[in-house]
């Protein structure tokens, strides 16, 4: 099956799968002096891979508020119902910056990180060597994606980052 890199514009485009465009993407990571060189040295289908891969992601990841506006639209976006910032509802036809943001934000961390590999610590329970003790705050949990995407989607959303709470680890 051929990719074809199509992307929703709040229009409901058929067989969309990102919300930012190139052209977009590149106009936004020019002024980042830790990705514009790497961006740039990408083809334009290494492009549309990383933006619809992260566009993917947020989709399977995130618990957006207010409702689809269409049962058949290829994306979670355009949604009804939903705030902005300011509290102003945002139109069903729109496809919010700070969503746009977040997608080349994580489309940039997949860029160097592969969220399909690396440690297995969903069962970690408790660390101690010798007299060495760590212990986590009530509640705090290990992210597998950086905490920049909630920032950015709030309030849209949560993105779901990561790995389990931990209880309190003391040495036994």
């Amino acid at each position: 099956m051929a990719f074809t890199f199509t992307v929703e514009d709040g229009s409901l485009v058929a067989g969309a799968n990102s919300y930012v465009s190139v052209a977009t993407a590149d106009d936004y990571y020019v002024i980042d002096p830790n990705f514009s060189a790497t961006w740039t040295a990408y083809t334009n289908t290494q492009k549309e891979y990383y933006l619809a891969w992260a566009t993917r992601l947020l989709d399977q990841k995130t618990k957006w508020n207010g409702d689809k506006y269409t049962e058949t639209q290829a994306l979670r976006w355009p949604r009804q119902y939903v705030k902005d910032a300011d509290g102003d509802l945002i139109a069903v036809t729109k496809i919010p910056q700070q969503l746009q943001h977040a997608v080349m934000e994580l489309a940039k961390w997949l860029a160097t990180n592969d969220p399909t590999t690396g440690p297995d610590t969903d069962a970690l329970k408790r660390i101690a060597v010798d007299v060495i003790e760590i212990e986590w705050q009530d509640g705090a949990f290990q992210s597998d994606y950086p905490s920049l995407i909630n920032q950015l989607l709030w309030p849209l959303g949560r993105f779901a980052t990561g790995g389990p709470s931990f209880g309190r680890i003391v040495r036994g």
